[in-house]
């Protein structure tokens, strides 16, 4: 480590908490050397591959591998900011977050310093060996939220690689990241979208050079495109077209890794770091080599095993695209779905299982802060009315982790209690409710519900959460700082302690999604920004001890599904998690209750409350408590 690493002058990762050691690569693959789910044509006629990035648990490496100035000594260090544009990466982020922002202030004292934040991962290691020839490490597919990359989310990410679980974390091209750069074919002068875009589409009121896509080297450039965050036919639009480019790039990861689990290699594919790939314009034989590691070892070829997850809006994509595979299309004609799998499609020219037989109603969904404002449009309400496949039979397979950010933020709490529970659709017949009921009445209009979405627009703002009061509107425009395009939840009183919400202590059961939020944590504490840039996210204490708190109970809640056999075993939960301790005070208590429990496998304590439970980590109540008993669900 270098001496101006000792100086702290570039912010560090902490070493991933699990006993792998972590291994990642990125691949970008062209669309045509895939195999769609659908026969709609893509979204977006410039976005013309999928770029994404596997965590991995790998071998351990010979040389140490080091997070300072000059990274990993071995081998090339895998930088935070994707080379080669950190440069333009590192402004985007600047915009995301707002010129007023700490962030942008580390970035005009130290801009190029910031180039150099490296990950504790090993760029290309080889995949963990020893296992059985039948062996499959648990897979999960992570989808980023606004301002996220394949990157940012590396630490959570990596933590769950160091578990034993391969994690691939797609980098979407719909301009909800602070840039993203497309590999085409020959060089262009192109747009974003083509033709004349409908308000909130790409090229209306865009922030970014009227969302030109600009040529470097060979690679279209994507802006941010900033929509407000509240019902508008502005933002519908714009959401709509972000989520449907995402759904279309999911399936398409499906079926790279379906092919790279039979060995297959797509056509032109690139994999970051392969020299002779750069030399050569096709993919090197060292970067076949690894990518033969993972034949038979993803886990595709069994329905339901496949993790998916998301952050923010990363869940709010998630949550639409299993629910667009399990759900068949609408029968209102008026009604185009978002992404349509076609079954009259051979499932693929190889031995692999077909998307709609891989959701089914035992997948695993992790979900992160859920962002509801994406899924109120009318082209996703007669989704958003459907529950999750998981919740009638299996709702045990849902984990949804808060920050208590988000968790004050009760206009979209109540959104997420409606996705969780069996009936979102069931009218609840208050005012606290009418958002997520208007669009019934937007779609009755003939004139396509221009009067019930223009009263929807005062709703699901921040700054209209009817139950949590913010600073006065004089006051608040008066010492705002620019906040780019952040999502930020109301200055509010805080929510009701679980205490109040159920009255007495309970352990969650196997019948009811996993709840939970970690006390003193922000919207961005599950990304990297937490750990890098603290100052940035003000709202937080801790952030290494809230990112390994998420971390624990995503284990966990894999152990009670159905992995426990294929995750690395864990030590006593309060020894791991960084600052933490349990509620109660009195050590003999702890001793007892340790004994009693000695044979509970793996993190158990992180489900339990009171003093048996974990200090700052807290169960979120799903009883919609502001709705008449006579239509609770």
């Amino acid at each position: 480590m270098s001496f101006l690493s000792r100086l702290n002058i570039i912010p560090q990762f902490p070493t991933y908490p699990g006993p792998y050691d972590v291994g990642s690569f990125e691949l970008e693959i062209p669309a045509s050397s895939l195999e769609p789910a659908s026969k709609a044509s893509p979204p977006d006629a410039n976005v013309e591959t999928v770029q994404f990035r596997f965590f991995y648990p790998a071998e351990k490496s010979d040389s140490a591998n080091t997070t300072g100035w000059f990274g990993n000594t071995a081998k090339k260090p895998i930088r935070w900011l994707p080379e080669p544009y950190q440069r333009e990466y590192l402004s985007g982020y600047a915009r995301f977050l707002g010129v007023s922002s700490g962030f942008a202030e580390i970035v005009s004292y130290l801009p190029r310093a910031l180039y150099y934040i490296s990950l504790p991962a090993t760029a290309n290691a080889p995949l963990l060996g020893e296992k059985s020839q039948e062996f499959r490490f648990p897979t999960m597919v992570f989808s980023h939220g606004l301002g996220g990359t394949r990157l940012a989310y590396s630490h959570i990410c990596g933590s769950i690689a160091s578990y034993g679980v391969i994690v691939v974390v797609p980098e979407h091209r719909d301009g909800s990241g602070p840039v993203s750069f497309v590999k085409v074919p020959t060089k262009k002068t192109a747009h974003v979208s083509g033709g004349k875009p409908e308000a909130g589409e790409p090229g209306i009121n865009e922030s970014s050079a009227k969302a030109e896509a600009k040529e470097a080297n060979g690679r279209v450039q994507v802006d941010y495109r900033t929509y407000p965050h509240q019902v508008s036919e502005e933002t519908e639009n714009g959401r709509n077209k972000q989520l449907e480019l995402r759904l279309w790039e999911l399936n398409l990861i499906y079926s790279a890794l379906s092919k790279i689990d039979v060995g297959k290699v797509p056509e032109d594919t690139i994999m970051s770091g392969d020299e002779e790939e750069i030399k050569e314009g096709t993919i090197g034989p060292e970067a076949k080599k690894l990518l033969s590691t993972f034949k038979g070892k993803l886990d595709v070829k069994e329905p339901g095993k496949l993790i998916w997850a998301g952050h923010s809006f990363g869940a709010a994509t998630m949550i639409q695209f299993l629910k667009s595979i399990y759900y068949p299309p609408p029968k209102n004609s008026s009604i185009k779905p978002l992404f349509t799998p076609d079954t009259s499609l051979p499932s693929n020219s190889l031995d692999a299982l077909s998307l709609d037989k891989q959701i089914t109603a035992t997948s695993p969904l992790l979900l992160l802060d859920p962002w509801c404002l994406p899924l109120l449009g009318k082209r996703t309400s007669h989704l958003f009315k459907q529950p999750l496949p998981q919740i009638s039979n299996n709702p045990s397979r849902v984990l949804v982790n808060m920050s208590e950010e988000f968790f004050r933020w009760k206009e979209n709490l109540r959104g997420v209690k409606r996705i969780l529970s069996p009936n979102p659709g069931q009218k609840r017949g208050t005012p606290h409710h009418e958002i997520f009921e208007k669009w019934d009445e937007a779609e009755a209009e003939d004139i396509g519900g221009t009067a019930a979405q223009n009263e929807m627009s005062k709703y699901f703002h921040p700054d209209n959460d009817l139950l949590s009061p913010t600073l006065p509107s004089a006051v608040e425009s008066a010492s705002a700082p620019d906040q780019g395009g952040q999502i930020i939840p109301p200055t509010a009183t805080p929510s009701p302690t679980p205490e109040k919400q159920h009255g007495r202590h309970h352990v969650a059961k196997n019948g009811e999604p996993r709840f939970y939020y970690v006390k003193k944590s922000a919207h961005l504490s599950q990304s990297d920004f937490g750990i890098l840039f603290p100052v940035v996210v003000r709202r937080a204490e801790n952030p290494q001890r809230i990112l390994d708190l998420n971390v624990r109970a995503t284990i966990q809640w894999l152990r009670e599904a159905g992995y426990s056999d294929r995750l690395a075993k864990t030590e006593n939960f309060e020894e791991l998690v960084h600052g933490l301790r349990l509620n109660g005070d009195d050590d003999k208590d702890q001793d007892k209750e340790e004994a009693k429990n000695k044979n509970k496998e793996g993190d158990w304590r992180i489900w339990e409350e009171g003093d048996a439970g974990v200090e700052g980590w807290e169960r979120i109540d799903l009883e919609e408590t502001d709705i008449p008993d006579d239509v609770k669900t």
